[in-house]
């Protein structure tokens, strides 16, 4: 099931460019897509918010 919120969220960002959304594989090897504020701590990155 898809939240509605989150997909709105995630257009927002791309059209401003405010959130990186990245692909990263889960435990089974899958591509799943994670926004990068939310792997901060994952993720080696730099880029201001405007």
């Amino acid at each position: 099931m898809v939240d509605a919120r989150a997909e709105e969220k995630e257009t927002k960002a791309a059209n401003s460019r405010r959130t990186w959304i990245y692909y990263v594989k889960d435990e089974s090897g899958r591509r799943k897509r994670n926004e990068l504020e939310d792997y901060a701590d994952v993720f080696d990155f730099r880029f201001e918010r405007r």
